[in-house]
């Protein structure tokens, strides 16, 4: 992208709500204001401090899922897709 479109063009405050962009602009700043965690009065969180905690949210959910084993986690066990056949039941074709 470069600083001269940054510059230009996405660092318009207008644009500041999407979060994507939010995020972009924000990520060399690991004391910004937008990582405080707002629910923990007795201290600030850095952007360090939030993808620590997310990735031991994640970590947690997984085990919670499928085991205390990492090495047994499977993506087959979690991402599942069916389809349904475009005439339906009815046509002997469904899953």
């Amino acid at each position: 992208m470069g600083p001269k479109l940054w510059e230009e063009g996405l660092s318009q405050s207008y644009l500041f709500y999407i979060p994507d962009l939010v995020l972009a602009r924000i990520v060399d700043e690991p004391g910004h204001v937008l990582y405080d965690d707002t629910a923990t009065r007795d201290r600030r969180e850095t952007r360090d401090d939030l993808i620590q905690k997310s990735l031991q949210e994640a970590v947690g959910q997984w085990t919670n899922r499928l085991g205390d084993d990492p090495q047994k986690w499977q993506w087959g066990r979690v991402h599942k897709m069916y389809f349904d056949h475009p005439w339906g039941e009815s046509s002997g074709f469904s899953t």
